[in-house]
Order: structure tokens, then sequence, then C-alpha cells
């Protein structure tokens, strides 16, 4: 039964130890995709054809209103858990349903911070000067200072300690997808701000801190406090032309790598995607400051003619 297989594709996810917020994501479309398909009353997974996602892809775009991304990302759960059920055996490899489901064809658009965007908001933490407020002003200014200038993940950050920042190295050791263990080197500037911010951790919470970004309690910033930090500023900033979201500064990262003249490969790495096809992305998404970085590093430029 479907429902049995789907049970068995979440248990074995969780025997992977992949990441809550994966998990989460396959839980939330296979529930909803198997609700679909008793509503269509479909059972059985050998019962499961491509007409049959094809039909789900269209609820989720006419029903649910989801765009192309989103679609995609359910597409790709579906996928995962069809090829599951061949290894597995549950079904034959030319009866995988989801095969010949192609993705749809997504508009590459994606939200950067401006100069003025992060001057605005750097300003209003640096105004936040009540005695009250003085130790969240603080660890939200070097929040932002982090992921502009290391692009790194929301969960990431969330679980970086201390004893994960080495000062002499100039690296932090992040623990990101797949439970991938990789360093990530670290600007002097950078430094300089997380030393003063560590230092007022200290003289606040009374104790040596455990978390780079914790609470006033000694705990971690868990991802949804992290969120919950962005959600609050995009209140005060009102911005109406760009999404204000943690997400958005590892975007940010990478678009003024690109325009000063940094490579792909070297991208790749910093943002630690485990291929160079997600890195592309950026430069389908970024191509119109090529002219600004041609103009910069053209061969022409700095000869004598």
């Amino acid at each position: 039964m479907l429902k049995f297989g789907i049970k068995s594709f979440i248990e074995d996810r969780q025997l992977n130890n992949i990441s809550k917020y994966t998990l989460d994501r396959y839980t939330r479309t296979l529930k909803e995709f198997h609700q679909f398909c008793t509503n269509e009353e479909i059972i059985n997974v050998e019962e499961v054809t491509t007409p049959t996602i094809k039909k789900y892809l269209l609820y989720c775009q006419n029903e649910k209103g989801n765009n192309v991304t989103t679609k995609n990302s359910k597409l790709r759960v579906l996928k995962t858990f069809c090829n599951y059920l061949v290894e597995s055996e549950f079904i034959t490899e030319k009866l995988n349903p989801s095969k010949k489901v192609n993705y749809g064809k997504e508009d590459i658009i994606i939200p950067v911070f401006r100069d003025y965007h992060i001057n605005q908001m750097l300003t209003y933490y640096r105004n936040l000067k009540q005695k009250d407020k003085s130790f969240f002003a603080a660890r939200d200014y070097a929040l932002i200072l982090f992921f502009l200038s290391t692009g790194a993940r929301v969960g990431e950050v969330s679980n970086l300690r201390w004893d994960q920042i080495d000062f002499d190295s100039k690296a932090a050791i992040f623990f990101g997808k797949g439970r991938r263990q990789q360093s990530v080197p670290l600007v002097d500037k950078l430094l300089k701000e997380l030393a003063e911010w560590r230092l007022l951790q200290e003289r606040t919470i009374g104790q040596t801190p455990i978390y780079v970004f914790s609470t006033k309690d000694n705990k971690k910033l868990s991802d949804n406090g992290i969120k919950l930090i962005f959600k609050r500023l995009k209140e005060k900033m009102n911005f109406r032309d760009v999404r204000l979201s943690a997400h958005t500064w590892r975007h940010t990262f990478a678009f003024r790598f690109l325009r000063d003249g940094g490579d792909i490969i070297s991208l790749q790495r910093l943002l630690r995607h485990s291929t160079l096809d997600m890195t592309k992305r950026y430069l389908s998404a970024f191509g119109h400051v090529l002219p600004e970085i041609n103009e910069r590093h053209n061969p022409i430029n700095n000869m004598d003619i």
C-alpha cells in the first residue's frame, strides 16, 4: 500500500540521518501526495502512474497556488521517493512513474540586498542602544555581518559553537547538509566583530558562551529564532523591492562575490554546494553584472597601448 511505502521511506531517511529540514519537507509533500491519491481512489504504489503525478502537480498549481519553484521542489521529493521504491523492489524500474515527468522551467530571479538595504539594517541595530536591548542589538548586528561575509545557511549558523571558530587560522567549521564537516575562511573584519560580540556575550550571560549566536540564557539561537529575527526586522525596514530573509544574505554573498570578480569554482566551495550545477544558477541570474566585471578585469585595460 502507498501509505506503507511512504512510512518505509520516511523511516529510511531517518536512519540515514538527514537534516530535520529535509525530513520535514519529505513528510509534508508525501502527506499531501498521499491525500491527493486517496481522493483519487489510489491505494497501492503500483496504481501511481505518470499521469497521476502530473495531475497532482496540476492540483498543486491550480488548487494550492504553488509556483514553478515549489512544484519542482515537490517533484524532486516524489522522484526521490519513487527511486526508493525501485531500490527497495516495491516496484520495478519500468513502473517508476516519476521517470518521465520533467521539471518545469523556472525564471531564475534571485533577490539580493543592495548597499542601501544593508546600511539601513546595520544603522537600525547601531541605534538600538537601549540598555535592555543592547544584547540583542549587538547579537543581531554580528549575525547580519556573519551571514553577509560567509554566505552561511541558517542551520549552519544556528548550530555554530565558539569551539568551531579558530581565530588563529581565521576559519569556521560548519556541519552542513548531509552532516558534512567543512572549513570556511573568515576575514579579519568579521573576526574583529565576533571578538567584540563574544566579550559582550560573556559579560551579559555571566559564563562562558557555548554557541556563537545564543539567547541570554546561554542556549543556542534556533533556526526558527533566526527566522523570527528577520521577520521582525522586515516589519521595521518595510522594504518593497527585496525579500528580507536569512537566505537572501546567502544570495547577496554569491552576487557580490561574482560581481567583484570571483570565480565560479571558488564560489561553489565557499557556498559548500555538492555540485557545480547549483552554483551555476547564480551565473544565469546575475548575468547582468558581467559587463561591469569585464570592464574591471578585461586584459586590455591593464595594457599600455
